[in-house]
């Protein structure tokens, strides 16, 4: 599920559920540096964090 007004995504694995941000960043990673979508979130249940970037 997702709200595109919100930059939120709601993503489920293993049973779990988590609601990840979704943002424009730079991939700090990639030379020259480019624009990419990141996302990141918390969940206190599962004691873990969720992030990832698009990459190609």
């Amino acid at each position: 599920m997702s709200d595109e007004a919100k930059q939120f995504l709601t993503l489920t694995a293993g049973g779990k559920t988590v609601v990840v941000v979704v943002s424009h960043e730079v991939d700090w990673e990639a030379s020259p540096r480019q624009e990419t979508v990141v996302y990141a979130g918390t969940e206190k249940s599962l004691n873990a964090t969720w992030w990832g970037k698009k990459v190609k």
